[in-house]
């Protein structure tokens, strides 16, 4: 807690005596608290305050409110300040992080040599035509621009097969379900073309009816 917030509750005590009430601990927490609701506004704090004087005291407790409210919001200022100069600092000090780790990094990368630089045209000309004559990556040589004959290498070829042969196989799945969708809609379409038929040939056989019953009703007449 700090100075502030302890001279306030210091003058709420004060205040209740003044208004020759309650003064406990109790009714002070209360009253910091519903000041201190961020929640609330100003005017429904003095309020909910107010309120709860009146329960307590006849005496007008207006110009109390407004002191609280005067006081508790320097006290959120000085706060929101404090943060800002936290967060300012913070800023600042993972900004210098990164400047260092950045310039360490840039010295490291200054401090080396490509190897392949060292080389004479002749060795640059021969490793080339290595590199290219076996297929080779310039991520196949090593830090001293030696060619790698490992394992790995084989291995990241399987790899990259596999990989193609999977987009393959994924293409082939999708071609299917494609078709297998389009089987699906041909069908419904077909079904509700069946359903529309016998729908009309019901209503006609229900008119045909209709109609011989009437030419039996006009026989009878007759």
């Amino acid at each position: 807690m700090s100075k502030k917030e302890k001279e306030l509750k210091e003058y709420i005590e004060k205040s209740l005596k003044e208004f020759e009430t309650d003064d406990s601990s109790m009714v002070v927490e209360y009253i910091f608290g519903i000041i201190s609701d961020s929640s609330s506004s100003d005017d429904e704090k003095k309020e909910s305050i107010s309120e709860f004087l009146e329960s307590l005291t006849e005496k007008d407790s207006t110009s109390f409110c407004n002191e609280m409210l005067v006081r508790h919001n320097e006290i959120t200022h000085d706060k929101e300040t404090e943060n800002k100069i936290k967060l300012t600092n913070l800023k600042l000090e993972q900004e210098l992080k990164i400047k260092e780790t950045t310039q360490s990094e840039i010295t490291e990368e200054e401090k080396y040599e490509n190897p392949y630089h060292k080389m004479s045209r002749e060795e640059q000309k021969k490793r080339d035509a290595l590199l290219s004559k076996y297929g080779y990556d310039e991520e196949d040589v090593d830090e001293n621009g030696d060619i790698i004959l490992s394992d790995h290498i084989e291995k990241k070829k399987i790899e990259d097969n596999k990989i193609e042969s999977g987009l393959g196989e994924n293409l082939n799945a999708k071609r299917i379900a494609d078709e297998e969708k389009a089987k699906r809609e041909k069908s419904k379409i077909e079904h509700q073309k069946k359903v529309q038929r016998d729908k009309e040939a019901l209503e006609k056989q229900k008119r045909d009816e209709e109609k011989k019953k009437t030419v039996k009703k006009e026989k009878r007449r007759l």
